[in-house]
């Protein structure tokens, strides 16, 4: 585990289970902000969800962290400003409430690990290695969700639904988005627009127009 792993490197950490996946036990919430707010250097809390959430025949109807999995990382992060959350799941979740904490958050998607996660989790925690990954997909509010209805397997109608109707407004982190613990600079770049707002918009009519 990622605890396993950082004791192993000489951290002193304790660790409080806080709530469940889905549950709505907020029982342990208190014992969680103890520890956090314990903790000299900062808190490290994970969320996410697993297999009861998301997998190949359950589909999910929001992108909402289960569960009372908020209300633990509010009351975390108050308690300890300085907190990494790590995400373990395989789908988006909205972070939106998540980057509104505190500043001084930080995230860390994490996806489903195998055998050595906990020791890649820990790390990039511990900036043993710098995170170089890059989003895979686009992170939105879920309010995108209840734009229209989830089964509606018209990509085009009402709104849209794919990336190619979403506005920047719909998106908290776009595609390819990753930081990283150096800096980067970029000298003598150029770039010609191929694609502009009208092009795109032509390009949804032709397609309209050609599935008509």
């Amino acid at each position: 585990t990622p605890l396993l792993s950082l004791q192993r490197r000489g951290v002193v950490a304790s660790s409080a289970q806080g709530v469940t996946i889905a549950g709505n036990d907020t029982s342990g919430i208190a014992a969680a902000a103890k520890a956090a707010k314990a903790a000299a250097d900062g808190a490290v809390l994970f969320l996410g969800l697993d297999d009861t959430q998301e997998a190949e025949t359950r589909d999910r109807h929001d992108l909402k962290l289960p569960g009372e999995q908020l209300a633990l990382a509010k009351a975390v992060v108050a308690a300890q400003p300085k907190t990494a959350i790590v995400l373990i799941c395989a789908g988006a979740v909205d972070v939106t409430t998540l980057l509104s904490l505190s500043p001084t958050v930080g995230l860390l998607w994490a996806g489903y690990g195998g055998e050595l996660a906990g020791e890649a989790i820990a790390d990039i925690l511990l900036g043993v290695a710098s995170p170089s990954g890059r989003l895979s997909a686009s992170i939105y509010s879920d309010a995108l969700t209840r734009r229209r209805n989830i089964s509606n397997m018209d990509l085009r109608s009402q709104g849209g639904i794919t990336y190619q109707y979403t506005t920047a407004g719909d998106i908290t982190i776009p595609f390819g988005f990753g930081l990283s613990y150096s800096s980067f600079s970029f000298r003598s770049l150029t770039a010609h627009a191929t694609t502009t707002a009208a092009h795109m918009a032509a390009q949804h009519a032709a397609m309209a127009e050609a599935t008509a």
